[in-house]
């Protein structure tokens, strides 16, 4: 493994050889982890609008990681939870899987959950 150059956001360039990337891999990790665990705790706990609102702000990418982040925390049972039928919302809207009626997922919802590695009860 080469060393990597990376330019700072103040303009200051760096070498990082590979045990460098190792060590801070961990750190990054970690800060990653507890910024996510920051941004769930924080949306959890808001109104449905402001939920609604941040979902639809997010990436594909970054609303498909909120799902799978969620999954630990949903409730078992016949029927996901509010907060997880928010982000399901979202997902289907996103992918035209109808998002207004989600109270009972239909076969493609659940088949559309399911691929993409979530839950659906």
């Amino acid at each position: 493994m080469k060393t990597v150059k990376y330019t700072l956001e103040t303009g200051q360039e760096i070498e990082l050889t590979p045990e460098d990337i190792k060590a801070l891999k961990l750190i990054v990790d970690a800060a990653f982890a507890n910024l996510d665990d920051t941004v769930y705790k924080k949306l959890k706990a808001s109104t449905p609008v402001e939920i609604k609102e941040a979902l639809a702000a997010m990436s594909d990418e970054d609303l498909l990681q909120f799902a799978r982040m969620n999954e630990p925390h949903r409730r078992n049972g016949y029927k996901p939870d509010p907060f997880s039928l928010k982000i399901y919302q979202e997902l289907f809207k996103r992918n035209g899987y109808g998002y207004k009626q989600v109270s009972h997922l239909s076969f493609k919802q659940e088949r559309f959950l399911k691929s993409l590695g979530l839950r659906t009860k």
